[in-house]
């Protein structure tokens, strides 16, 4: 089995900064999934480069992987409308307004997107499909867990990446769509993967709350054995992407299977120190930024 850091891979330097950024600020409102999961993918502008639109539960990013360059993007106040939204200077500052994006619409779904920075020239990317996105559920325990299947369309059975949460109330894309962004990667190069709702949030049943480590095991080895069962995957390249305390869970998983043939590790917990102990360092480190 082999373990990967992510200073392994230097296309996800960028994206693994996003952990330290997860505090959001809160939207007007949750995005309906069956309106704004049309938005997500990877759109090409004429000079070859792609942009990818991801979301979280309130909110759509933007992320260019040739420049790193990402932001949070805000409704339009100028506009009513669903497709028009605005990104501040930074990724999640909003304010003075610095990008505008547009997106197409044809009938009822999404082809094109426009973006201008102030004072910039409109660029235009037409949206890419070099994946199926399918929408599955599985059954872990006594809680039923909903998740998105991202399939290459070349030729398989493909290798599968299942993609393993932080802590938090987090659903399948992550926190600032983190876990979106990097699923879509994989997927452009041909590797399918798997991301799911924690338990009680997005379609997924149950509390994930009053879960341990060993409940979160098992959730995400639930998953694992689902894409196992699988004709389009290969059964025996299959591994978990995972980041924060997911650097506790996958080693609990290898204990349960040998069929994991990779694990990637992304800003990872443990460094040799228990939960509790991490915590009591969070903690005290709060109350000092807070002058206690």
């Amino acid at each position: 089995m082999l373990v990967l850091s992510s200073l392994s891979i230097g296309c996800f330097l960028v994206i693994s900064g996003f952990i330290s950024l997860c505090a959001q600020p809160s939207a007007d409102q949750k995005l309906d999934p069956n309106v704004f999961d049309r938005f997500l993918g990877t759109y090409r502008f004429s000079s070859g480069d792609v942009i990818v639109i991801g979301r979280s539960q309130r909110r759509l990013y933007f992320y260019e992987p040739a420049t790193g360059l990402a932001r949070g993007l805000d409704r339009s106040a100028a506009s009513k409308s669903d497709l028009s939204w605005v990104a501040g200077p930074a990724f999640q500052v909003f304010s003075p307004l610095e990008f505008r994006m547009n997106f197409g619409r044809k009938q009822n779904e999404i082809e094109t997107l426009t973006i201008s920075a102030s004072g910039g020239p409109i660029r235009l990317a037409k949206k890419l499909h070099l994946y199926h996105e399918e929408k599955v559920t599985f059954l872990s325990g006594n809680a039923t867990l909903a998740g998105t299947l991202l399939i290459p369309i070349t030729k398989g059975p493909h290798p599968a990446v299942v993609f393993i949460h932080g802590s938090g109330h987090q659903d399948r894309n992550g926190f600032v769509s983190l876990i979106r962004f990097v699923a879509d990667h994989f997927a452009r190069h041909g590797i399918a993967t798997f991301t799911y709702d924690k338990r009680g949030v997005g379609g997924s049943t149950g509390n994930w709350a009053t879960q341990t480590l060993d409940d979160l095991a098992a959730d995400a080895l639930a998953g694992f054995r689902m894409l196992q069962s699988r004709r389009d995957i290969d059964r025996n390249q299959i591994g978990l992407w995972g980041s924060s305390q997911a650097a506790w869970i996958m080693p609990k998983i290898t204990t349960q299977t040998k069929g994991i043939a990779f694990i990637i590790s992304v800003s990872g917990a443990g460094a040799g120190i228990s939960v509790g102990d991490q915590v009591l360092y969070n903690l005290e480190q709060h109350i000092s930024e807070q002058g206690g």
